[in-house]
């Protein structure tokens, strides 16, 4: 892979990541056990990409 891939990877992700993510919270809801259940709650803030 070139740098140049690379680069085109990495500002499609950051492009993605600002359209469907950024400024949004999301939670995860997952079994842990049988009847147990957990989450994890993110927030996708803008400063972790930049285009």
């Amino acid at each position: 892979m070139t740098k140049q891939e690379s680069l085109n990877i990495v500002l499609n992700c950051s492009k993605i990541y600002h359209k469907n993510l950024e400024n949004r919270n999301v939670i995860f809801i997952y079994q842990k056990e049988y009847k147990k259940y957990d989450y994890i709650e993110t927030n996708f803030f803008p400063t972790i990409f930049y285009i």
